[in-house]
């Protein structure tokens, strides 16, 4: 499949839309968990204390993403040595099957400490599936379009990756809204993950559909890959690494602000759980359709321009819009809210393809996962929980505002000296 045209082909359009989709199944099922981290930690383990249960809730929450290297580093190695498309096929299914059985566990009250057993175990095989899933999507969205289309096509698939996050955010609202919090705490709370392990299923069925990308069977065929692609990428890729790996901590964070905040505003201001997560449902919408436009945008005046613009609005604005959030003022929470999910956007929508750039074809799948799963491990991962720690010992509910914003300075000073790929596609 040739990709040196401008249009987008027939073929190209159902790779981003199948791609797309199944991210969007996947990622549901991968941050449901995180809307439900305090009614989880209250079932699953036995304290009387709200906040210790928040806490134990959203440590499960953190293990996920601390799987994930572990899971990118066998599936990019796949990936870089023999097909971007097995990958795709092996993690759904791990996904699908975790997020099911979780929807079946029983409860502390019912088998004790297993429970909480059992929840880490398939905790961590959903972020061991989640680590090789978006590094695939990436390169493979990356390696099937033209060059002109690339921001386009990668602000597709976070589009999909996000609404997995707007699918999520859905469900928990209705179950919120329409379920007393003692059903909820009873049985409520799996439907969700059964209905995810559905889904799941679902996408694994559509991907049995997709092609092997044409710049990766190239190099394959004309045995121009490296035989350990992570070496690889250590050796020589090291400050490329370094790079992608606090951007997309940025970037991740400000994703993770999608479903802290819910919880952030019931624990610490005593908004009603469906009041909130009904309005950062809207919130995350808008911030799918900024995605797409700021992607967009970034083929016309490059990644770094607009991940530079995302870094320099979230440093000197978060602490302001975390201290808006602490309003009693219904409108102007909203238009807080409103106006996170577009400026979300600005990173979010180039950070696939400004990581596509940053590393040459035959390591770019274990670049774009060591970056990926690198910064959400040891960063995105556990921010809900670094925020209510360091709420809880500074007793500042807006200190996370400053978290960010510090995260956003790092990043901005990695931007400015990166060095983009191009050449070696």
């Amino acid at each position: 499949m040739s990709i040196d045209h401008q249009y987008l082909t027939k073929e190209q359009i159902k790779v981003i839309s199948l791609s797309s989709f199944g991210g969007m199944l996947e990622y549901f099922d991968f941050v449901i968990y995180g809307f439900y981290a305090h009614i989880i930690g209250e079932v699953f383990f036995n304290s009387s204390s709200l906040l210790v249960n928040q806490l134990q809730g959203f440590s499960i929450f953190a293990l996920g993403y601390i799987a994930r290297p572990i899971g990118g580093f066998i599936f990019s190695h796949i990936g870089d040595t023999q097909s971007r498309k097995k990958s795709f096929l092996f993690t759904i299914f791990l996904m699908a099957c975790s997020t099911f059985f979780i929807g079946f566990l029983p409860t502390y009250s019912q088998i004790g400490i297993l429970a909480p057993i059992l929840l880490v175990g398939l905790r961590f095989v959903q972020g061991f599936a989640v680590g090789g899933e978006l590094p695939a999507s990436i390169t493979y969205v990356f390696e099937h379009v033209p060059k002109q289309k690339r921001g386009f096509a990668c602000g597709i698939l976070y589009f999909g990756v996000i609404g997995g996050i707007v699918l999520a955010s859905i469900t928990s609202t209705l179950t919120f809204h329409f379920f007393p919090h003692a059903i909820i705490l009873d049985w409520g709370w799996r439907i969700p993950f059964i209905f995810g392990g559905i889904l799941g299923i679902v996408g694994l069925i559509l991907r049995r559909n997709l092609v092997e990308s044409s710049i990766f069977a190239n190099i394959y065929l004309a045995k121009k890959t490296v035989k350990y692609p992570v070496w690889e990428l250590f050796k020589n890729y090291k400050m490329n690494l370094l790079s992608g790996v606090f951007i997309t901590a940025f970037s991740a964070i400000v994703t993770s602000l999608a479903f802290y905040i819910p919880s952030y505003l019931h624990a610490y201001y005593g908004y009603n759980e469906s009041q909130v997560l009904f309005m950062n449902t809207l919130s995350v919408i808008i911030q799918c359709f900024s995605i797409i436009v700021m992607g967009k945008l970034s083929d016309y005046i490059t990644r770094k321009t607009m991940a530079t613009i995302a870094t320099i609005l979230f440093f000197f604005l978060t602490p302001f819009l975390f201290n808006l959030l602490g309003t009693n003022n219904g409108a102007i929470l909203w238009s807080t809210s409103i106006f996170l999910g577009i400026i979300s956007g600005c990173i979010v929508g180039c950070i696939a393809s400004l990581l596509a750039e940053l590393f040459p074809t035959n390591i770019r799948f274990s670049g774009i996962s060591g970056s990926l799963n690198l910064a959400t491990a040891f960063f995105a991962g556990p921010a809900p929980l670094i925020f209510d720690f360091s709420i809880k010992f500074s007793q500042n509910i807006l200190l996370p505002g400053f978290i960010v914003s510090l995260f956003a300075l790092i990043a901005f000073l990695f931007i400015r000296n990166m060095q983009p790929q191009l050449e070696k596609i």
